[in-house]
């Protein structure tokens, strides 16, 4: 979702850049190196948190796998989601 946001955050900015050079409204090459001295540090900071947060999901997905064993064992396991889950709650219990 923060990566969504930060590319949503851009395309946003090239909108309203061509809306202000349609308008006529210029922004030198010095207002606009200052913008992105300014948004830097933030956006490279956003960008590495959505790294960061995709790397440690990718973590948490199971996998499949299967064992050959040299004995000829075949062992592993399959991993397949879940189309619904449900809860259920003890009304008896105060």
């Amino acid at each position: 979702r923060l990566r969504h946001d930060v590319i949503e955050q851009i395309v946003t900015e090239k909108v309203l850049l061509a809306e202000a050079a349609k308008a006529g409204i210029e922004v030198s090459e010095a207002e606009i190196d200052e913008a992105f001295d300014v948004i830097g540090d933030f956006r490279r900071v956003l960008e590495r948190a959505a790294a960061n947060i995709t790397k440690f999901h990718e973590k948490q997905l199971r996998n499949s796998f299967i064992i050959n064993d040299e004995d000829g064992i075949v062992m592993g396991q399959k991993v397949i989601p879940m189309d619904k889950a449900g809860l259920l709650r003890d009304r008896t219990a105060k």
